[in-house]
C-alpha cells in the first residue's frame, strides 16, 4: 500500500492551500510589523500625531481582518455544504470591515454612521471567524457532549453578536441591568464552551484531527510509520472501550485514517 506519495490532485490541493495560508500569514506579519515600526518611530522622535495613529490602526486592522478572513476561507475550501456559505460570508465581512476601517480612519473619522457600520461588520467577522474555527474542528465521530459544546459556543456567540450589533446601531436606547447581566453570562458560557470542546474531545479519546491547521494547511502525506502508530493507538483505545458508542467512535476514526491512507 502506497501512502507516502500524494496524488497529483492532492498535490495541487496542498499547493493551493499552502499558497492561501502563506498570503494570510504574510498579511498578519506585515500588519504587525508596520504597526510596531510606526510606534517605535513615533516614540523615538517624540512626535505622535494623527498620521501615526492612523497608520497603526490600519496596520493592526489589516492583521486582524486577515486572520478573520483566512479562517472563513479555510472553512469554505474544506466543506461542501451550508458551511461554504458561512465561510464566504465570514471572508466578505472581514473584507468589508477592513474597508470601512480605512474609510473611517483616513477619510471620514468624524462620521458616526461609518464607525457604526465598521463596528457591525467587525463583530460579524469576529463571530463568523469563531464559528468557522469551531466548525472546522467539529467531527462526525465527536461525542454528544462535544457536539453540544460546539453548538452551544456557536449559538451563544451569535446571540452576543446580534445584541452587540443592535447596540452599535443604536436601535435600543434603554436596556435593563438584568439584560446586561444576561449578555455577560452568555458571553462567559460562549468562552467556556469554546475552550471545553477540544478538552472534552481529548478526554473522550477522540483522535486529534491533524489534516489541517488554523489556516487550512495540510501536513505531509501519511507515512507507513505514522500509519502504524495511529493504528496501534486506535487498537489501544478499542481495548479500553467500555460502551458501543466508544467502539463506534473508534471505528469512525479508523475509517477516516483509511481514507487518508488512500490519498
Amino acid at each position: 500500500m502506497e501512502v507516502t506519495e500524494p496524488t497529483t490532485d492532492h498535490a495541487f490541493i496542498l499547493s493551493t492551500v499552502w499558497e492561501a495560508r502563506s498570503v494570510a500569514l504574510r498579511g498578519l506579519i506585515a500588519g504587525l510589523c508596520v504597526a510596531a515600526a510606526t510606534a517605535i518611530a513615533a516614540l523615538v522622535t517624540g512626535e505622535f500625531d494623527d498620521t501615526h495613529w492612523r497608520v497603526i490602526a490600519t496596520s493592526l486592522g489589516f492583521s486582524l481582518f486577515s486572520a478573520f478572513g483566512a479562517s472563513g476561507d479555510a472553512l469554505r475550501r474544506q466543506t461542501a455544504d451550508w458551511r461554504v456559505t458561512l465561510g464566504k460570508a465570514t471572508a466578505g465581512a472581514a473584507l468589508t470591515g477592513f474597508v470601512l476601517l480605512v474609510l473611517a480612519v483616513w477619510f471620514r473619522d468624524d462620521s458616526e454612521t461609518l464607525w457604526r457600520a465598521f463596528g457591525v461588520a467587525g463583530l460579524l467577522a469576529l463571530s463568523g471567524s469563531h464559528a468557522s474555527l469551531v466548525l472546522r474542528a467539529h467531527r462526525r465521530d465527536d461525542t454528544p457532549l462535544v457536539s453540544a459544546l460546539v453548538w452551544t459556543s456557536i449559538v451563544t456567540s451569535v446571540f452576543d453578536t446580534v445584541v452587540g450589533d443592535v447596540a452599535i446601531i443604536g436601535t435600543v436606547d434603554d436596556v435593563s441591568d438584568g439584560f446586561v447581566r444576561l449578555v455577560a453570562v452568555v458571553l462567559v458560557i460562549m468562552v467556556l464552551s469554546t475552550v471545553l470542546a477540544p478538552l472534552a474531545r481529548k478526554v473522550a479519546g477522540t483522535p486529534v484531527r491533524v489534516e489541517t491547521d488554523a489556516f487550512g494547511g495540510r501536513p505531509a502525506a501519511l507515512t507507513l510509520a505514522g500509519l502504524a502508530d495511529e493504528v496501534a493507538a486506535a487498537a489501544s483505545r478499542l481495548d479500553a472501550a467500555r460502551t458501543a458508542a466508544d467502539a463506534h467512535r473508534e471505528a469512525a476514526a479508523l475509517r477516516e485514517l483509511a481514507a487518508r491512507a488512500r490519498r
